[in-house]
């Protein structure tokens, strides 16, 4: 029972992990601020809808320390580069926003030209970078079976329809060393051709029990308002210009309540948590609220948004679960669930956002070895 306990804990952290996009909705939520400070965040909603061009520098940072036999791992993820969108893919990405994945896919299906347009209407220059602890690292590249590197980073271009990289430092696996391209545009527009977007081919795909899952959740966390009684939304002390605000998710408010019930419900009654049935769900479900308050789990966000422009300048959110009020609760009952004293989970991201508007100079690189949409299509043969 213990272990069924803490992996309905598991599947509760996973769920609030969804915590920052649930709150992307199409609407401006303002809780309980002032009507001036709600007309900054519709201002700053307006305002980066219309943003063709910009600079963005994202990082996703993940811990995990004291649990019993899991690796202390921390990873850190990077994407940072310049970004410019033409007209017809800013039509694409406001037809797209605030679908689920799998009205996405449909809405695609439907008009597979739209994928197309989109993709021959962005041009990205970033790096993409990753940085692991040597454990990990190692750990990792012996279930591979060839060595990881613990940093590496990967130079990613699209313009103009083609999409280039470099992966020279995956040379060890085999990797071409240098720049390599392929006509992105022409493939997706080859798979449109074949069908292979078209509404039937989308409703196959969605009907697979694990792309159905991997759907039914996000859908689940983006219901509009869902999350809303349980946010708390601030505006903090000005900073450079720019008004910050902050949002904090009451945790054990939404653990108790009926509609977080309803999701572990329908995950345990789908199979999709291992070990636990529905029946686990029903006896364990009603430990939730006495449990919540001593889960020592916080879920914070922040905005900050020039006050002059009303642009988004930098997103910041975190989820951060410090275990040792678990492990106490547990040995009140005397079980003991092996958990070391600085055990936890951690994920904060960060982004920052600026040059708005400016002419980002994108370009594709010299000398790259080009793909054809034919060796791409056929697996490189």
């Amino acid at each position: 029972m213990r272990s069924k306990l803490v992996s309905l804990l598991l599947v509760a952290l996973l769920l609030l992990a969804s915590f920052s996009t649930a709150l992307a909705q199409d609407g401006v939520y303002c809780g309980d601020l002032s009507a001036d400070d709600c007309a900054i965040l519709q201002s700053a909603q307006e305002a980066m809808m219309s943003v063709t061009s910009y600079k963005s520098d994202a990082t996703y940072a993940a811990t995990v320390t004291g649990l019993p036999g899991v690796a202390d791992a921390a990873v850190t993820v990077n994407v940072a580069g310049a970004f410019d969108w033409s007209e017809d893919a800013m039509m694409v990405a406001g037809m797209l926003a605030g679908k689920t994945q799998e009205e996405v896919m449909a809405a695609l299906g439907e008009n597979p030209d739209a994928l197309v347009n989109l993709v021959n209407g962005l041009s990205a220059d970033v790096v993409l970078s990753y940085e692991i602890n040597q454990e990990l690292a190692d750990e990792l590249g012996a279930q591979l079976g060839v060595a990881l590197p613990a940093a590496a980073s990967v130079p990613v271009v699209i313009v103009d329809g083609n999409f280039y990289w470099d992966a020279s430092d995956f040379a060890a696996w085999g990797a071409y060393e240098g720049w390599v391209g392929m006509p992105l545009a022409e493939v997706v527009g080859q798979l449109a051709a074949s069908g292979a977007l078209d509404p039937a081919a989308m409703e196959q795909m969605s009907a697979d029990p694990t792309t159905a899952m991997a759907m039914a959740v996000p859908a689940m966390l983006l219901a509009p308002d869902a999350f809303n009684e349980f946010v708390v939304l601030e505006r903090g002390d000005d900073m450079d210009g720019m008004a910050i605000f902050t949002t904090s998710l009451d945790v054990a408010g939404l653990l108790s309540s009926p509609m977080f019930s309803e999701l572990v419900s329908q995950l345990a009654a789908s199979g999709a948590i291992e070990g636990v049935s529905s029946a686990d769900v029903e006896q364990l479900l009603p430990m939730l609220p006495m449990v919540a308050p001593m889960l020592g789990l916080t879920i914070e966000g922040a905005q900050a948004i020039g006050l002059e422009d009303f642009m988004v300048y930098n997103t910041t959110s975190e989820i951060i679960w410090d275990l040792a009020g678990l492990g106490q609760l547990a040995a009140m009952s005397g079980a003991d669930l092996g958990l070391g004293a600085d055990a936890g989970l951690s994920f904060i991201v960060s982004v920052d956002d600026s040059d708005f508007g400016a002419d980002q100079g994108i370009a594709a690189p010299a000398d790259a070895a080009m793909l054809t949409a034919e060796q791409v299509l056929s697996g490189g043969q």
